[in-house]
């Protein structure tokens, strides 16, 4: 299947259940979703700024579960309803990395 909006060939990794929604964040129908979609569940926007998401980050530099989740935190503060509880998450995944490495 084909976009379309600019054409492009759609994966099948984001053909049902979760609808279509274009790849190329350029592309007017990048968020055109049906039920679930990608920007709530592959590509929320909050864990995205200027092309960069927050997990090809915390996968690049291989930061495990508890880094990786502070990361996110810290880079979805400002911009998922709840700025103080998300840096209260990360402060609280930091301190556990923190024990974890002292204990070691």
């Amino acid at each position: 299947m084909n976009c379309t909006g600019c054409g492009a060939r759609m994966p099948r990794n984001i053909m049902p259940p979760f609808g279509w929604a274009c790849t190329n964040v350029h592309c007017a129908n990048f968020a055109m979703t049906v039920g679930v979609g990608l920007t709530s569940v592959e590509r929320p926007p909050h864990y995205q700024a200027n092309g960069i998401e927050a997990i090809d980050v915390i996968e690049a530099f291989n930061l495990g579960f508890r880094l990786g989740n502070v990361l996110k935190y810290l880079l979805r503060a400002d911009r998922k309803g709840a700025p103080l509880e998300d840096l209260k998450k990360a402060r609280w995944y930091l301190e556990r990395e923190i024990q974890q490495r002292e204990q070691a």
